[in-house]
Parts: C-alpha cells; structure tokens; sequence
C-alpha cells in the first residue's frame, strides 16, 4: 500500500507493531473522534475543496467518521502511530505545539491496531 511519501506501508503488519491489548478501552467515542477532530480534520475534511483549502491533503484522505478512517486504519498508523515496530511522526505536518504528543501516537496506534472500534 502506497503512503503519502512514496514508501510502503507492509501489507502484513500494522506499521507501528503495535497489538491490541486484552482489555482495551479505547473507542471513537472515548478516543478517535476527539483525535481526529483535534489533529487531522483542519486538513482532512471532505468539506475542504482544492489543495490550498486541504493544505495538500490528498482529495481521497478524509477523516470525518468511523467509515472514513477504518480503510485507511494502516496508512494513519503508518504516518501517525507510535509502536514497537515505528515511530510515524509524519502527520500532522503543523507546529509541534499543535501536533498529537507520543502518548496520543500510541493510543491512536493501540485503537488502531484493535479494528478502531
């Protein structure tokens, strides 16, 4: 799978490594939506026209439901999740005050990694 870069995102893995822990309490509602809403939908909105308005986003790459995000659950992990296996710091490309910190990154990579329920 192509990501934003050029490279690839391993077909077999999730790129972070990370693996759903028993127990986890992570759901859209206690965790992505707020991610989401917070770091990516500034740009990432199917609402944003043109790649001024979408800052570069790609016009295909939107993030404003559950639908949305969970076919691109490999590529966000891949530029946004924080594992065992790798650091993706990509997105968002903003001022470090305004990016998710490394707690969030592994959260969002464990929501992930668990099906983003």
């Amino acid at each position: 799978m192509p990501n934003m870069d050029g490279g690839v995102v391993p077909d077999d893995a999730y790129a972070s490594h990370t693996l759903c822990p028993d127990g986890s309490t992570l759901t859209y509602e206690t965790f992505g939506q707020n991610f989401f809403e917070t770091y990516c939908i500034l740009c990432h909105s199917e609402e944003n026209a043109g790649a001024i308005e979408r800052n570069g986003a790609p016009e295909d790459v939107n993030f404003n439901s559950i639908e949305l995000v969970r076919p691109l659950a490999r590529r966000i992990d891949f530029m946004a999740g924080i594992g065992p296996g790798r650091e993706g710091r990509v997105m968002p490309p903003r001022p470090d005050d305004l990016r998710p910190g490394d707690e969030e990154r592994r959260m969002l990579a464990e929501w992930l990694s668990c099906g983003a329920p």
